[in-house]
């Protein structure tokens, strides 16, 4: 809690990445690196006059890891609503695989992998899920359309 409290303080948004579970980190891991490969085939296989249409749909507006895409997901509201929440733990209790934890301002829901892992603060994780699936998806769409762009400039050579 104290290490995201000082991030947040700090306005370090790609340090706080660092502080949420463990799915959602891997979620945003996941949707980046699938976006990254679906922008590089457009680049490569699109031709130049779909290519800003196509790379704006993938939703990455710069991001250079996961870490920034979470920087600029979480908007000041996210910031303000998770600064509001993280205090003082004063209470837990366990709820599934989930851990409330009761603060001296509110509540925080935090999650881990097993035994010996980090709890990390739940953050859009269902949210995330989806977007992970329709992420993969639109690369295998991307990757169909590519293919298909270089049949056809291999057909016109």
């Amino acid at each position: 809690m104290a290490y995201a409290a000082r991030a947040l303080e700090n306005g370090e948004l790609e340090r706080l990445f660092g502080v949420i579970d463990e799915r959602s980190r891997h979620a945003l891991y996941s949707i980046h690196a699938d976006r990254e490969a679906a922008a590089s085939l457009i680049r490569a296989d699109y031709p130049e006059e779909l290519q800003e249409d196509a790379l704006g749909a993938l939703g990455l507006l710069g991001t250079d890891s996961p870490a920034a895409l979470f920087a600029e997901r979480c908007d000041l509201a996210c910031q303000r609503d998770l600064t509001s929440r993280i205090g003082a733990p004063m209470e837990e209790t366990q709820e599934g695989e989930e851990l409330l934890v009761t603060t001296s301002r509110g509540q925080v829901r935090l999650w881990r992998g097993g035994e010996s892992a980090w709890w990390g603060i739940v953050w859009n994780h269902d949210e995330l899920d989806r977007e992970r699936d329709r992420a993969g998806q639109d690369l295998r769409r991307i990757e169909a359309n590519a293919e298909t762009y270089r049949r056809r400039d291999a057909l016109q050579d």
